[in-house]
């Protein structure tokens, strides 16, 4: 490779391709204690870290990559944000980790090598499969050619496919579309049905070039992950919701809680108040009820301080959710849960992060629940549900659970 071409390269290694990204932001999320519990294609709809086993580390480790990868930053530059979360949650330099399976502690070092297998095999599986999605739409893509990086880490078999020119259809790339091992720096260029070219023979290609544990297809991923966006209740994008929910997200069933439907000796909920005439009446009713005559109040929550300002009223008083006020207090300040998730106001806007405080109700001897969405800029939304199907209940319990915490295997 020419110096040209190599610079090249790594400028468009930088650059933030939206569909390595969307790869990334649309995996789930997987436990892990050893890197076998999760083998080959399942890597394409979740991300793990092995010896992660808390559910809100892996999912501020998998948004950090994402935003280095949105924003161009090397691992030098994500190592330094999420380092200090690393330490806050107890996973830095020698750490002790319970297998769930044995109960046995083991002790690893999480250091400067394990980020870098971390950061470098997300983003280059990312990258390579943004480059697979564009390679074979692209009808003028006839033949790809494998390309390594010549210099003393190439591991010998690697170094050996370098140049390798096959049909894009063909069953090598099945298995060795790059990257095809840890830390592999491989990647593969497309070559135009227009180019004359001489397809490599492949019995002088090496055998058992393939890592075991990279033995699968990597370009699966940019067509079996590139999924409709989901709506908040579960129907599909092409029904024109207003709110979309990231497919993927973990639910309550991840952390072994219970469904609605088995959860007994749940309380009265609080009484409605009526319902008013007017918008102002409304937004009279909520200040009064949540403020009394202040203009802004904090309310302790499990996950640290909320505030309430009459502004952040407003939104509730349009939407004629002052019925619910008396609702607002008692969700922020006991949950059942709390969930913090991703969402699309639209199909096409970018993600919004919410956290959902939910409770759950009995009312003539229906279940229910009331709903407390803080938002980004920190106003706030209620609703209250008494559904006819309680699975609708059990569909909006998903994200990131931040309460109990002790419900985090």
């Amino acid at each position: 490779m020419s110096l040209a071409e190599d610079i090249k390269h790594v400028i468009s290694f930088l650059l933030p391709p939206k569909d390595a990204i969307k790869y990334m932001e649309q995996k789930g999320y997987k436990l892990t204690f050893d890197y076998r519990e999760m083998m080959h294609e399942a890597h394409h709809k979740a991300f793990t870290v092995a010896k992660i086993t808390r559910l809100d580390l892996l999912a501020d480790i998998k948004e950090s990559i994402i935003e280095a990868q949105k924003n161009g930053l090397s691992f030098q530059s994500w190592k330094k944000n999420i380092k200090p979360i690393l330490i806050k949650k107890g996973w830095w330099g020698e750490v002790e980790v319970r297998n769930p399976k044995t109960g046995k502690i083991k002790k690893i070092f999480v250091g400067n090598r394990r980020l870098k297998t971390i950061f470098y095999t997300n983003a280059r599986v990312s990258y390579q499969v943004a480059k697979a999605k564009k390679y074979y739409e692209d009808d003028n893509v006839k033949y790809l050619k494998y390309i390594a990086i010549l210099d003393n880490k190439t591991r010998p078999s690697h170094r050996a496919l370098h140049g390798t020119i096959l049909p894009k259809d063909d069953p090598f790339w099945e298995t060795h579309y790059p990257p095809n091992g840890w830390n592999c720096r491989c990647r593969v260029r497309a070559i135009p049905a227009h180019k004359k070219v001489t397809p490599t023979d492949k019995k002088n290609l090496p055998k058992n070039a393939v890592d075991k544990d990279w033995a699968y297809d990597v370009r699966k991923g940019a067509f079996d992950n590139f999924q409709e966006d989901l709506c908040i209740d579960g129907y599909n994008a092409k029904k024109k919701c207003k709110v979309y929910i990231e497919p993927n997200q973990p639910t309550f069933k991840d952390y072994n809680l219970p469904s609605i439907k088995d959860i007994s000796d749940l309380p009265k909920p609080p009484r409605l108040l009526k319902k008013a005439k007017t918008k102002k009446e409304a937004f009279e009713t909520l200040k009064k009820e949540i403020l009394g005559d202040k203009k802004e109040i904090k309310v302790k929550t499990p996950i640290g301080d909320v505030l309430i300002e009459e502004n952040g009223l407003r939104h509730i008083s349009k939407e004629n959710r002052e019925q619910y006020a008396k609702f607002i207090i008692p969700t922020l300040k006991e949950p059942d849960e709390i969930y913090r998730n991703e969402i699309y106001r639209t199909a096409y806007s970018d993600k919004k992060k919410r956290y959902h405080f939910f409770k759950f109700y009995k009312i003539k001897n229906k279940a229910a629940f009331s709903v407390v969405r803080i938002n980004r800029d920190g106003s706030i939304f209620v609703t209250f549900f008494i559904p006819e199907d309680l699975d609708y209940i059990d569909r909006r319990r998903v994200g990131i659970l931040l309460h109990p915490s002790g419900a985090i295997p």
